[in-house]
């Protein structure tokens, strides 16, 4: 995870660093303004900014909202003593607001969130030519000798990769196979009915009761995340 923090005050900076580093969050980058910032090469890769609401120069709302434009799926926490600006700094990446000074706890919790919520956005790359943001996808099949994604705007894209070297891929993300010829995305799964896996947008598939209880691990495993990052 790559996280930038953008703040003028050079021991606000250093201290979210340090705390970054203590928990093995070692890939950060410091930004003394908003200028610098959205003109650096790294912007666009970064999963998570810190960012200050009170800067010199451009205000911290005046870079969430290009951010959001310019970076769509990179995540925002402020940090930040006015609380009567916290109402406009909601944004579609706002996660979290956080106050001075601040606790390990509380930015471990914050990056544990926002590296959960970041799988959501992440782009899959499915070939040289289409990458899906994860929530988006729905399934994975084997068709012939590819590999189709199917979305849940009713779009599909074929891969050349095997399925099963794409379950391992996958795995980190949230994917579960359910039979050899399908993975399913677990951010939308619904349940298991009549030997049915069922999705949330009413699609089922025939499930094995090997494969039952290598969902029902997997599922698990995924609302312990979720819980934790709350």
């Amino acid at each position: 995870m790559k996280i930038g923090i953008c703040d003028d005050d050079p021991k606000t900076r250093e201290q979210l660093n340090n705390l970054c580093h203590n928990l093995g969050y070692i890939d950060t980058y410091q930004f003394d303004s908003g200028e610098e910032l959205l003109s650096s090469d790294i912007c666009q890769s970064l999963t998570l900014v810190f960012l200050d609401i009170e800067m010199n120069g451009m205000t911290g709302i005046e870079v969430k909202n290009i951010l959001e434009q310019k970076c769509p799926f990179t995540l925002i926490i402020f940090n930040t003593s006015h609380e009567d600006q916290i109402k406009e700094a909601f944004g579609r990446n706002v996660i979290s607001f956080i106050s001075k000074p601040f606790s390990e706890i509380s930015i471990k919790t914050n990056i544990e969130r926002a590296a959960t919520l970041s799988s959501n956005f992440l782009p899959i790359k499915i070939n040289d030519e289409v990458s899906v943001p994860c929530q988006d996808i729905l399934y994975v099949t084997s068709e012939h000798k590819y590999s189709i994604f199917y979305t849940n705007n009713g779009n599909s894209f074929s891969s050349r990769k095997a399925l099963k070297d794409l379950a391992k891929e996958l795995e980190e993300f949230d994917f579960c196979p359910i039979s050899r010829g399908i993975i399913i995305n677990l951010k939308h799964y619904k349940k298991i009915q009549d030997k049915k896996v069922v999705l949330y947008n009413g699609m089922s598939f025939p499930i094995s009761r090997r494969y039952s209880n290598l969902l029902k691990l997997k599922f698990d495993e995924y609302t312990l995340k979720l819980l934790r990052c709350r």
